[in-house]
């Protein structure tokens, strides 16, 4: 969860990808859009790391965010996922927000069933 103000801008360059900024530009009004992302951002983090045991910055993740059905999806850039032998490129999120409140979560797949590859390894 985040307060609902705005990123201070050395925090924006350092999190977020030029998709996202230039989506900013264009987002529409009601909450401070660039705090979400942080925020979606973190999530994937938070479940990212338990279950890979490895870094994952937030140049490696491109946040999309549908603000109409409150979803975003988080897609990874530099590794995938393989669950039940299918490659996953992103996790999928939603998010709320409330009385100056934001919060995303992410929805995992189940722990017991990935296994991990980067780019260029094979299947």
């Amino acid at each position: 969860m985040e307060i609902d103000e705005p990123l201070p801008d050395e925090v924006i360059d350092l999190v977020l990808i030029s998709d996202e900024r230039e989506w900013l530009g264009a987002a529409p009004p009601g909450i401070c859009w660039d705090r979400l992302l942080f925020s979606a951002k973190e999530s994937v983090y938070k479940a990212w790391y338990p279950l890979m045991h490895r870094w994952l910055g937030f140049e490696d993740v491109c946040v999309r965010i549908d603000p109409k059905n409150r979803v975003f999806s988080a897609e990874l850039l530099s590794t995938r996922l393989v669950v039940d032998g299918r490659d996953f490129t992103g996790l999928g999120g939603r998010f709320d927000f409330n009385s100056g409140i934001l919060a995303t979560a992410i929805i995992v797949p189940q722990p017991g069933d990935i296994a991990t590859r980067t780019e260029g390894e094979g299947t």
